[in-house]
């Protein structure tokens, strides 16, 4: 009985270190995420900038994440896929507007998970709008609980000659994740 129950209780300690390990992981990898979210969405102001024409205009999309809104989509992404073929079309609009021809690196292409970054360029007809820029998250479900998302406005937002030498990089983070209680 004695070593029934230490067995057990060596089990359920390789079982704690195993999933305390796997939530580092996650924490990492969140963290990846809205670090690399952050530096596209800066990559997307600079393009901005320097072809003097909003993001829509330099992806030639007015929602280049739209097809992907289905809880399976990236479950088994291929490079085929509609969402893969929009966000590397985007991304690599994006670095060729800011002056570097050669391809966008790899981990601006998929996120911490393997999919690719979502990118609604949001147009709503008004000169100035805000773009979604996101990640499906962990369970590569979109939409989904666990979502992580950047919002910021398009050049368009500053509204006089004053306003337009002042950076626009305002950035609100968003991270809809679910907390473990």
């Amino acid at each position: 009985m004695k070593k029934l129950l230490v067995g057990a209780i060596v089990v359920v300690a390789i079982s704690a270190v195993f999933f305390a390990v796997g939530a580092a992981r996650e924490k990492r990898r969140l963290l990846d995420v809205e670090r690399r979210l952050d530096v596209i969405r800066s990559l997307a102001q600079q393009a901005e900038i320097v072809a003097g024409k909003p993001l829509h205009k330099i992806t030639n999309q007015t929602c280049s994440e739209c097809p992907c809104r289905a809880p399976e989509t990236f479950k088994n992404t291929k490079d085929a896929s509609i969402c893969v073929y929009n966000w590397n079309n985007a991304i690599l609009s994006i670095w060729r507007a800011i002056g570097r021809p050669d391809i966008a690196p790899d981990w601006l292409l998929r996120d911490p998970w393997g999919a690719p970054f979502l990118l609604n360029e949001n147009v709503t007809g008004e000169l100035c709008y805000t773009v979604i820029l996101g990640s499906a998250g962990p369970d590569k479900a979109y939409p989904s609980d666990d979502d992580v998302h950047i919002t910021f406005k398009t050049m368009g937002c500053r509204e006089s000659d004053a306003d337009k030498s002042q950076p626009f990089v305002e950035s609100v983070k968003e991270p809809w994740l679910r907390q473990s209680p």
